[in-house]
């Protein structure tokens, strides 16, 4: 019904000075034709059959109905009306039944009388009667046509209703579309968890507006009326992505302070017309990550290297960060087709609910990775010791701060090196005791970051010094050297510096414990690159420069006078034989010219024995002594019968007809 009709209503009951039964007579003069009954004032007139009432709109059908009236005191009266079509079962369902059932169902509720369509007053209450809304908001023709006794003075008021409508609105101040948002709308009196809504409302995806409906109802509206009276509206049921902030209500140009969930809000008369701006914002955390060196025990940054990191949102590279001196890294949202940071970058980064991951990529080979930690609100739950670069995948949303912590160390090697003396044969004392070598360490640039000393104590080690001078152009280590010398990821060599009066005899290279094979294991500057392994382990061999020479060397017997040895009977073969030689060990010497052992160097023995019938005979050189030509053994029954030459002496007689042994040899020995 529209206010008009209604007004001219309310106004024909003041000229008829508020007569219910003047009222009925005008009805009935427009509508004749109904039954009469009569209704005594202060009388509860019960089960009073009045029908039929009306023609159903949708069936055309007659229905019977029942109405009862009851006084409640002074000007109101409690009016019940009973009809067959609309009673409810309790599956709140339409149904019919006999009479009694409907009465004595219908008797537990109150249904709202409306007068149609004499006077289509919709939902409009005529009197004060203190009735309930007809649960399915139907219209009633009037229960009776006619009445002629009932004149009670009834105040007339009209029922008058206000209208909300209202939009969702986002924190950026532009409606929310693509979700849907609830609202329900309660008496303020109600309990939301006890009392039904008075209706409900939910945001158009698309538009963001409210669409309404009365509960219990399915007819939708853009604008609700409301009777009037106070009311509270509550946003329920909110999308998990999203948090309330407030409402704002506007009525003309009256705009509300924000107003919390729950707002209160009054509907005074038909011109209140109320916008209800519900606003929410999407959940969201602030981020922020840091890059710190592991090699640390305090968080400290990085000053000369830069890290990069990824952070992607439902699958879509979100941001880029870049890791800066102070440790603080930066995020970047946009980027050119190298990939490289345009604008500027944020060290806080607001993210919207939501799934993300954030990885670190493309590690300087310098570096490793070591850990990371995760800080929620400040408060540290996630510690992880990685070996590669981890996927971290987070939620943003539910918590207001989230922190990353990530730990990478530059990678290192540990470098230890040794002297040892090749002519040593006592493992116990393999290095040198009266002399130390010197070693430097270079960089990839040729600087020098270390020189080495060797340890005069047998133990061949080699201490590092980081911290020099220079005295008479010569490099002086400064403090205590350290056996294990820490190198950074680089290429560096390794050398040994020459000294006079010994001889470098090579090297050998461990890697983590295994030894490698050096294509020219004679080099003295040996490349290596730190880093790539934990440890390395140099091993430099070197002896003593010795001046060699080389003679012709003999057994001497030991027992001719004068220590001279016995002559051969040629003259053309000096040197020695043994006649009627015992078995035994004899001294050989080189260089006894005209066989004077005195003039000869002592350089081994030589051990004659018999075997199988015949002379041989065993070497035993002194160290560094090497043969250079022969031996030549000969065994002979004569002297006489000892050949011009060495290299023709035979073994060919037997040990118990030897009466002389020949031992010919050519030996390089070192000079004293």
């Amino acid at each position: 019904m529209n206010k008009k009709v209604l007004s001219l209503f309310l106004a024909a009951l003041m000229v008829f000075g508020g007569s219910f039964a003047a009222f009925a007579e005008t009805m009935s003069a427009q509508e004749p034709g109904y039954p009469m009954v009569e209704l005594v004032p202060g009388i509860e007139h019960t089960n009073e059959l009045i029908g039929p009432v009306y023609v159903n709109n949708n069936t055309g059908a007659a229905d019977n109905g029942y109405v009862k009236i009851t006084p409640l005191g002074g000007d109101l009266v409690k009016v019940h009306y009973y009809n067959a079509y609309y009673l409810l079962n309790e599956e709140n369902e339409p149904v019919l039944a006999d009479l009694n059932s409907i009465f004595y169902k219908a008797a537990q509720s109150v249904f709202k009388i409306t007068f149609n369509p004499i006077l289509a007053l919709d939902e409009y209450a005529i009197f004060e009667l203190g009735i309930a809304p007809h649960q399915n908001q139907q219209d009633f023709r009037p229960a009776v046509s006619h009445i002629t006794t009932f004149d009670m003075n009834f105040t007339p008021r009209t029922q008058i209703y206000g209208l909300i409508s209202g939009v969702k609105y986002g924190e950026d101040e532009n409606p929310i579309v693509g979700v849907s948002f609830d609202f329900e709308i309660y008496h303020a009196e109600d309990d939301p968890e006890v009392d039904d809504p008075v209706a409900t409302a939910t945001s158009d995806p698309l538009t963001g507006e409210m669409v309404f409906k009365y509960f219990g109802d399915s007819e939708e509206f853009n604008e609700l009326e409301l009777e009037p009276g106070m009311y509270k509206i509550y946003e329920v049921n909110l999308p998990e992505a999203y948090e309330f902030m407030h409402f704002i209500i506007i009525e003309g140009i009256d705009i509300s302070d924000p107003q919390p969930n729950g707002a209160t809000f009054t509907i005074v008369n038909d011109d209140t017309i109320l916008i209800f701006n519900a606003f929410n914002r999407m959940k969201d955390s602030q981020m922020t990550a840091f890059k710190y060196d592991a090699a640390h025990e305090e968080d400290t940054p990085f000053a000369d290297v830069m890290f990069d990191f990824e952070l992607w949102f439902e699958d879509e590279l979100y941001a880029i960060g870049k890791s800066q001196s102070d440790g603080s890294i930066l995020f970047y949202l946009t980027w050119d087709e190298e990939g490289e940071p345009t604008g500027e970058g944020l060290a806080e980064l607001d993210l919207l609910y939501g799934d993300y991951v954030i990885k670190e990529i493309n590690i300087p080979e310098s570096h490793m990775f070591v850990k990371y930690a995760i800080l929620i609100d400040e408060e540290e739950t996630v510690w992880s010791d990685e070996e590669d670069p981890p996927i971290i995948e987070f939620m943003a949303g539910d918590v207001d701060n989230i922190m990353f912590k990530f730990y990478n160390i530059e990678k290192t090697s540990e470098i230890k090196a040794f002297k040892f003396n090749s002519l040593s044969i006592d493992p116990e004392v393999p290095g040198f005791t009266d002399v130390s070598f010197d070693f430097l360490v270079k960089d990839d640039e040729g600087e020098i970051v270390a020189l080495g000393k060797s340890v005069m104590d047998g133990s061949g080690k080699v201490l590092f010094y980081t911290d020099w001078e220079v005295v008479d152009e010569e490099l002086v280590p400064i403090g205590e050297g350290v056996e294990t010398l820490v190198l950074p990821y680089g290429d560096y060599t390794i050398e040994e510096i020459a000294m006079i009066g010994y001889d470098y005899m090579g090297f050998m290279m461990y890697e983590d414990g295994e030894l490698l094979d050096p294509e020219d294991p004679m080099l003295m500057v040996i490349p290596f690159k730190a880093g790539d392994v934990e440890s390395f382990v140099f091993e430099f061999y070197n002896k003593k420069h010795i001046e060699y020479k080389e003679d012709t060397a003999y057994a001497f017997h030991g027992t001719m006078p004068g220590g001279t040895l016995s002559s051969v009977i040629r003259s053309k073969n000096w040197g020695w034989y043994i006649s009627t030689p015992p078995q035994g060990s004899y001294k050989i010497y080189a260089g006894a010219g005209q066989n004077d052992i005195s003039k000869g160097v002592y350089v081994g023995d030589v051990t004659f024995s018999v075997v199988a019938g015949k002379y041989t005979y065993t070497l035993d050189l002194k160290p560094g002594v090497e043969v250079v030509d022969g031996p030549h053994f000969g065994v002979y029954t004569a002297a006489n019968k000892i050949p011009n030459g060495p290299g023709l002496y035979t073994n060919n007689v037997t040990a118990a007809n030897a009466k002389v042994l020949v031992l010919h040899l050519v030996v390089k020995y070192p000079m004293e």
